[in-house]
């Protein structure tokens, strides 16, 4: 909120516009018998794919670990998971914390996928 981010709910973004860079989006209200179409100006835009586990999808992968919870299982040093190839940090290893603790996890599961691929 500080710095301008906008939050909106009971939306369905339909469109992200520009060329070259984002302008803007509009979206369609889910709520009501009408379909009332908005458009958002904007220069940024994170998607935020929700809390819902993608448990169905992590068994596809041969040899991945899942807990009970449906959470992967990684080395909490390095972010890898049973599969050698495979490295996994915030969401989907905690089941959901804070954004600056996912963010902490994602960069020392960088330098664990750093240190596999270039040994330092």
């Amino acid at each position: 909120k500080n710095v301008g981010v906008k939050g909106m709910f009971n939306v369905t973004p339909v469109e992200i516009t520009g060329d070259g860079k984002v302008t803007g989006v509009k979206f369609i209200y889910n709520e009501g018998s009408e379909k009332k179409e908005i458009f958002e100006n904007c220069d940024w835009v994170i998607k935020a794919t929700g809390q819902s586990k993608h448990t169905e999808l992590f068994r596809l992968i041969k040899d991945l670990e899942i807990d009970a919870k449906g959470r992967i299982v990684v080395n909490a040093e390095t972010g890898q998971t049973s599969h050698p190839k495979y490295f996994a940090a915030g969401d989907a290893v905690t089941g959901g914390q804070e954004v600056v603790n996912a963010v902490a996890d994602g960069k020392k599961t960088a330098k664990g996928i750093m240190i596999a691929l270039i040994g330092k």
